[in-house]
């Protein structure tokens, strides 16, 4: 088993890789953003148009997702 690479302030600019292993995880989850997510209840996901959006704090134009609100 390989041992996993700690990120660190300082390694960063050390370790070239780290970009490329950083835009792949982006393109992942930017697959991701934007889903509609139900509740899950009894072992079944309940969905409703009762939603309420998350956003990226620190750019609001990104929608990280619709989750359900419930009563």
């Amino acid at each position: 088993m390989s041992e996993k690479k700690k990120l660190r302030y300082v390694s960063i600019t050390r370790d070239e890789s780290i970009h490329e292993e950083y835009e792949l995880a982006l393109m992942k989850i930017e697959s991701e953003l934007g889903q509609h997510h139900p509740m899950f209840i009894g072992n079944q996901n309940v969905f409703s148009t009762n939603e309420f959006t998350v956003q990226s704090p620190i750019d609001r134009n990104i929608i990280i997702g619709f989750f359900l609100k419930s009563k």
